[in-house]
């Protein structure tokens, strides 16, 4: 009995491990959401929450929001942030809630695009893939507080400053202007700060 007691106590312990890795992140966004509020904005130019029209006013954590065509300022208990497109390829976001740090941010996960356009692997003996530089989707974000810029392959992460995030064809591209941005590399699992006035690449 007590070896079967043990064994069940294992398997209860390895499956609470297991969900715990896999929704960290969930979980402390969860907790994250009791202290941070949802976003009010403001809009200019012609923006869409879920595809529909926005004029302004609530977007919920999980909403898609398309600025490829206008932006929006967001105002929220973790700070202000003003999200617009380039005016040259698709800018959307979801928004979301994450941490970074064990402190809650609010993310804007880049969203839309068409990633056919880019090129595919060379033919057999070339060795390597084409790179190209073009851009599928691209946001820019100016602001002060906790927020979070996130493409394919790595998260900008700030407290206050103006930075441009590209999802290219050979990467996840970030250019700051102003501040320090920290660039995490989901690619090496590392972090590193990037100071206003350069640039950084995170490729697959």
């Amino acid at each position: 009995m007590g070896k079967r007691l043990f064994a069940r106590a294992c398997v209860a312990t390895v499956l609470a491990v297991t969900v715990l890795a896999a929704g960290v992140s969930v979980s402390r966004a969860q907790a994250a959401g009791s202290q941070v509020s949802v976003p009010v904005a403001t809009v200019t130019g012609t923006v869409t929450l879920n595809g529909a029209r926005f004029t302004g006013g609530k977007i919920p954590f999980g909403s898609t929001v398309d600025v490829t065509l206008g932006s929006v300022t967001m105002k929220s208990s973790v700070g202000t942030l003003r999200a617009a497109g380039t005016g040259r390829v698709t800018a959307a976001f979801k928004l979301l809630l994450t941490t970074f740090d064990g402190k809650p941010f609010v993310e804007l996960r880049l969203a839309k695009g068409n990633f056919g356009v880019c090129p595919k692997t060379t033919t057999a003996g070339a060795g390597h893939a084409v790179t190209s530089k073009t851009v599928v989707r691209a946001l820019w974000a100016n602001g002060t507080g906790d927020f979070q810029t996130r493409g394919r392959f790595a998260a900008a992460t700030v407290r206050g400053t103006h930075w441009l995030t590209d999802d290219r064809c050979d990467g996840t591209w970030t250019k700051v202007v102003a501040g320090v941005v920290a660039i995490t590399n989901f690619v090496t699992q590392t972090t590193v700060a990037v100071p206003a006035g350069h640039t950084f690449l995170v490729k697959p």
